[in-house]
């Protein structure tokens, strides 16, 4: 399926990281749904679909954002992702993976199908990973061992969806090792000097669910998250080409009802991979990460600016029916 625009943008959200120790603020905060920014002594509000103030946890932010994206793949069979957009620092990582003893959206994604597909009586789904890094001019396999981290390449298949050739397709057998295996891959990634990802690091995780009995390996659904690179970098020269085609892939969708608009996915890896989702049958949310640190107070300023367009060009776009190239339901 081609992707196509409309309001295939459905959620914008935005979460602000606690105030570190030695930062000055906060200069964001949540108030009654509404995002405020402190401009001297004024204030400003700004209005998202969803917003988590800094004492939100893991397992609420799960409840909010993810769970409702889980349950509709789960019931309606389709594609589904999630990105976390911010700068390096603003608690994308936090957000998507967590710490070991906290995890987030990857941990919890994967223990909700896993928990799901052990309880049904016979079970309907096996679940399916793939987690790989976008960086620069390349895409890796994070399941493997750095030294056979070849650059592999990317297959569009009209079953399957597009996929990393190569790429170890991880079934685990339980929670805990699944767990393992996510944050021993996302320890692979490529690294700065201080040892946080490089803003230039895309990791992707792909969850495919298959199904048991028939089907001809035909994906009942398919949740992509994103734990996306640096915004600080941006658009222009010397910034991230994949984050420049992804913000135009993104604001073209919300220009859908324009004419001759057109969704330039194939115009970067990342984008390639994640281009069944930028279709109007998936459901796909952006989770704009900010700093409360007075230190970021650019950085955050135009990251919720962006979050603000895309929600006003979303907003009013019609919706199409989920893809037919999923399979039906049990």
């Amino acid at each position: 399926m081609e992707p196509r625009t409309g309001d295939a943008l459905q959620k914008v959200v935005v979460r602000v990281r606690p105030l570190l120790s030695g930062e000055h603020g906060p200069i964001v905060s949540v108030s009654q749904g509404k995002v405020v920014t402190k401009d001297g002594n004024n204030e400003v509000q700004h209005s998202f679909d969803y917003a988590f103030g800094s004492e939100i946890s893991q397992d609420a932010f799960y409840k909010g954002v993810g769970a409702p994206v889980v349950e509709s793949v789960r019931n309606h069979h389709g594609a589904a992702a999630i990105l976390t957009y911010g700068g390096t620092g603003s608690g994308k990582t936090h957000t998507m993976l967590g710490p070991s003893s906290d995890g987030g959206l990857m941990v919890r994604v994967v223990s909700d199908l896993l928990n799901h597909a052990e309880g049904l009586k016979e079970k309907a789904y096996a679940v399916v990973l793939s987690f790989l890094e976008v960086s620069k001019g390349r895409v890796s396999d994070l399941f493997r061992a750095s030294s056979a981290r070849d650059e592999l390449e990317l297959v569009e298949d009209p079953v399957r969806g597009t996929y990393a050739s190569g790429a170890e397709e991880y079934c685990p057998k339980n929670i805990a090792e699944a767990v393992d295996h996510l944050f021993k891959a996302n320890a692979r990634r490529t690294v700065m000097a201080a040892g946080m990802p490089s803003p230039h690091s895309h990791a992707v995780l792909l969850i495919t669910m298959l199904p048991k009995r028939g089907g001809a390996g035909v994906p009942m659904g398919r949740i992509a998250l994103a734990d996306l690179g640096g915004a600080e970098l941006g658009s222009g020269v010397g910034g991230d080409p994949h984050l420049a085609v992804l913000e135009r892939c993104l604001s073209a969708m919300g220009e859908g009802g324009r004419r001759g608009t057109v969704v330039p996915f194939r115009h970067s890896l990342l984008t390639t991979l994640l281009r069944e989702f930028f279709t109007d049958s998936a459901r796909l949310t952006v989770v704009f990460n900010v700093s409360p640190g007075s230190g970021s107070t650019k950085l955050t300023r135009n990251t919720l600016k962006y979050g603000e367009r895309l929600r006003s060009l979303r907003q009013g776009r019609g919706r199409a029916f989920l893809p037919s190239t999923f399979a039906s339901a049990p």
